[in-house]
């Protein structure tokens, strides 16, 4: 007697659901929000240009002694052999300061004594105060030794105001050498004391006086990832915004001049047009009242109608390419010398678009990929099993929606696929199609099992007449497959 019989076994390969925020997955800048109608509304927000204080004004290393003084014998012990005051000016450029605090800066101090007794040398800086007292410093040079040492001038204030003879960028050093109060008699000969006395490293928290008319241009290019699952297409958006804000903190006068601004995509570029009368002006500085820095704010707002936003957003650019000239002071020193800035605060032209997802769209195809591992690993296949694979979807996108589904390696490389072209799946609110797709043999599933890790799946949409988004809008995916067990005795 021969018994034949086909037990069935069905179950669901995988199942993907992509709405609006997976198509648009949310970075860092960008957020994804509805409003009370449900319509999915697009922001960005990034800085395009920031500078602070050390665009303006920094302060160089500056040697403040390099001296080498002689020293004849005989000398008695406790001799104030070296009294020297030198005045220091910083190069600065055209700026004149009369004020900075330091933020972090040092002094480096190296000296040889070549006397056969230790040497007391002394440095003093009168118009650099920190906590009420000037900075001052001893050191004991052993005989025939040299040092070096170094001093943190953090948290100092440096008055570089000379106020009897008017000049700025300016400060006096005090020096002096003893010899050992406590040595010998130092006998005949001819000694020397070395110093040198380096500034260095120095970085401001705050600067007051004339910063000069210094020109620079910045140029920054921005990797940008709007809507970072769109693989390619076209989308034509007619209500897009961008507002432009520019924060002046700083205590001066600055022109502004547009070079470029451009978005970029695979090569592509487009220009953002005919912003340039807005945003080439100047900007009035900042104001300073009861330790609060009050900036000066311009808004500028580009739509479709004054600019080519639309058409920029629609690119879904990976790069923002921007170029500005800037002048400092552009009607000279007319703050007579109270131009100020704060390390934290500076100049920034920041970037707010609003883009509501009302849009034709052409050819746009969006992706997800998901992790397959687990349900290969878990089947358990016989030779004798073959099936089909029917494709479950729900879409509640407004428009028909084209899928295509790939089968990935562990490096993510395509082996197979459920098919070659693009099914079309229509909007059905919420009404399951279902497609049989192909009769699958043994072999194609063992070879699932032993290479798929991954699967992939591309969604394309084709919307021509400014369908709207909303937060419910959803495909949903679920390949079912059907085995059939033949056996015989």
């Amino acid at each position: 007697m021969n018994l034949n019989w086909q037990p069935d076994l069905s179950f669901p390969l995988f199942h993907a659901k992509m709405d609006v925020n997976q198509i648009n997955a949310s970075l860092l800048n960008n957020v994804l929000t509805s409003d009370t109608s449900g319509l999915m509304n697009y922001f960005y927000h990034d800085t395009l240009i920031r500078f602070q204080l050390d665009t303006i004004v920094e302060i160089p290393d500056t040697t403040l002694i390099d001296t080498s003084y002689f020293v004849p014998g005989p000398m008695a012990p406790g001799v104030n052999f070296l009294n020297s005051e030198d005045k220091v000016e910083l190069k600065l450029k055209d700026a004149k300061l009369k004020k900075v605090l330091v933020q972090q800066g040092e002094i480096e101090v190296q000296l040889t004594n070549t006397l056969p007794e230790m040497v007391l040398f002394d440095i003093q800086i009168p118009s650099a105060i920190f906590n009420s007292d000037t900075f001052m410093v001893q050191e004991q040079i052993p005989a025939n030794s040299s040092i070096v040492k170094s001093y943190d001038l953090s948290g100092y204030e440096f008055n570089l105001k000379d106020m009897q003879t008017e000049q700025y960028n300016t400060f006096t050093i005090k020096y002096s050498a003893t010899s050992n109060p406590d040595g010998n008699v130092i006998p005949n000969g001819f000694y020397s004391v070395n110093a040198k006395v380096n500034m260095q490293n120095f970085q401001l928290s705050y600067a007051e006086g004339y910063f000069g008319q210094s020109s620079f241009t910045m140029s920054e290019k921005y990797a940008v990832n709007l809507v970072p699952n769109v693989l390619s297409g076209s989308v034509l958006f007619d209500e897009a915004t961008l507002q432009l804000e520019v924060q002046n903190y700083l205590g001066v006068e600055i022109q502004h001049h547009l070079n470029q601004l451009k978005f970029g995509k695979d090569g592509a570029e487009v220009l953002f047009n005919d912003i340039e009368q807005q945003l080439n002006t100047t900007f009035n500085r900042a104001n300073f009242w009861n330790g609060q820095v009050y900036p000066v704010t311009r808004t500028f707002m580009f739509t479709g109608q004054n600019s080519n936003i639309n058409d920029l957003i629609g690119l879904f650019p990976e790069e923002i390419d921007i170029s500005s000239l800037f002048q400092i002071n552009p009607l000279g020193n007319i703050s007579n010398y109270s131009d100020f800035v704060f390390t934290d605060q500076g100049f920034l032209l920041i970037a707010d678009a609003q883009v509501p997802l009302r849009f034709n769209t052409n050819n746009l195809i969006f992706s997800d990929t998901l992790d397959l591992s687990f349900q290969f690993d878990s089947l358990i296949l016989n030779e004798k099993y073959a099936g089909t694979i029917d494709l479950h979807v729900i879409n509640t996108f407004p428009s028909d929606i084209d899928l295509k589904v790939y089968f990935l390696d562990e490096n993510q490389l395509v082996v197979d696929s459920l098919f070659s072209d693009f099914q079309s799946f229509p909007y059905n609110t919420n009404l399951t199609v279902y497609r049989n797709l192909t009769e699958v043999s043994n072999t194609r599933f063992q070879n699932w099992q032993n290479t798929v890790r991954f699967v992939k799946v591309e969604a394309r949409l084709n919307s021509p007449d400014f369908k709207t988004l909303t937060n419910t809008d959803y495909i949903f995916v679920k390949p079912v497959v059907h085995l059939t067990y033949e056996a015989h005795i």
